[in-house]
């Protein structure tokens, strides 16, 4: 769960419409390269912090796979709320243990974004359907894809959303493994790399 928390890790925020002023959906908006790295860096150094507060070994290695593959993923209309929320974790190495302790979780501010972002019609296909078969399947696969949890799909693009969605047409030991392999086709060659 680890792997997949830490493939996916992501967030997004800050439309106040489902609709630009040209009509597109926010969550159709082309990334810039900038951005991208701008967002995959502050991932990574929340993950980073996360693991230990100078972990710039893992920083490193999440910015060369994980932290590029989420920031393919989600919106760009997230990237500067979560930026910013990043920034606001507030994150102490412990002296007595060597641990990094954050006032705020990575995953708090990916529910904190999720909440303001605009909702599009994607996305709301997507919770629909991954509902249903997650009270089909029971535990066949983990609810986090539906929820919550260490899966911010909230977060996602619309193309990535209706992508993964198509997964939920496939018998209920099959999900997971779905949805995995569309994260890795949808997210490029970063989002196929083994941590």
């Amino acid at each position: 769960m680890k792997s997949l928390h830490v493939l996916l890790l992501a967030a997004g925020i800050a439309a106040c419409s489902s609709t630009s002023e040209d009509g597109a959906s926010p969550s159709s908006s082309a990334k810039t390269a900038s951005e991208v790295e701008r967002i995959t860096t502050a991932t990574c150094q929340a993950e980073a912090n996360g693991d230990a507060c100078d972990g710039q070994q893992r920083l490193g290695e999440c910015q060369q796979s994980s932290g590029r593959c989420r920031a393919s993923l989600i919106r760009s209309d997230a990237f500067d709320a979560l930026d910013a929320c990043y920034a606001k974790r507030d994150c102490k190495l412990e002296a007595s243990t060597g641990a990094c302790t954050c006032a705020k979780s990575d995953d708090a501010c990916f529910e904190d974004v999720a909440r303001v972002l605009a909702g599009t019609p994607a996305r709301d296909r997507y919770e629909r359907a991954c509902i249903e078969k997650l009270s089909a399947c029971g535990q066949a696969f983990s609810n986090d894809w539906c929820t919550t949890g260490d899966v911010p799909w909230r977060l996602y693009e619309d193309r990535v959303l209706d992508g993964l969605t198509g997964c939920f047409g496939s018998a209920c030991d099959g999900v997971s493994t779905c949805l995995r392999g569309k994260i890795v086709e949808l997210g490029g060659a970063a989002c196929d790399k083994k941590e």
